[in-house]
């Protein structure tokens, strides 16, 4: 199926067809939680380290800090966070979950193992399988980081 030929053309393919399938999924299981898949990642971000500053919320996610704006609104629009003055620093903001944000991670957990389900629904990945894979994903970051 794979051939020296063009490793990185079909890494990339594949790569980005997996984080497609990924993305639809992803999205049809957060939609009775009113969530995007971003939406997502920064509420899983807070509920570990509730009332970060805007900036770190954006390096976490591994985004610029003035592009997650738009995110910070639409969570907060939804009611999950509310922003608050930074002390440290008053030109920023720190974001912290209100009750529904706290509450809403209790069935959101449910969703890795859903996620996990259609991975290996087919019986072609097994558990050891995605930890492999998620070894050599994290290999490659690293990688493409340094």
């Amino acid at each position: 199926m794979y051939t020296d030929k063009n490793l990185g053309e079909q890494l990339l393919t594949t790569l980005d067809a997996c984080n497609a399938q990924i993305q639809a999924a992803f999205t049809e299981l957060l939609e009775p939680y009113n969530l995007t898949l971003v939406e997502y990642q920064a509420l899983l971000i807070l509920w570990k380290e509730d009332g970060l500053a805007s900036k770190q919320l954006a390096q976490r996610l591994g985004k610029e800090g003035v592009s997650i704006t738009p995110l910070v609104v639409s969570l907060e629009r939804k009611q999950f966070i509310l922003r608050r003055e930074n002390p440290k620093d008053a030109r920023s903001a720190c974001v912290f979950l209100t009750e529904k944000g706290k509450n809403t991670r209790i069935p959101a957990r449910t969703l890795d193992g859903q996620l996990l389900a259609c991975l290996q629904h087919s019986g072609a990945l097994q558990e050891a399988d995605l930890y492999t894979l998620l070894r050599l994903l994290d290999k490659a970051l690293i990688s493409l980081r340094t």
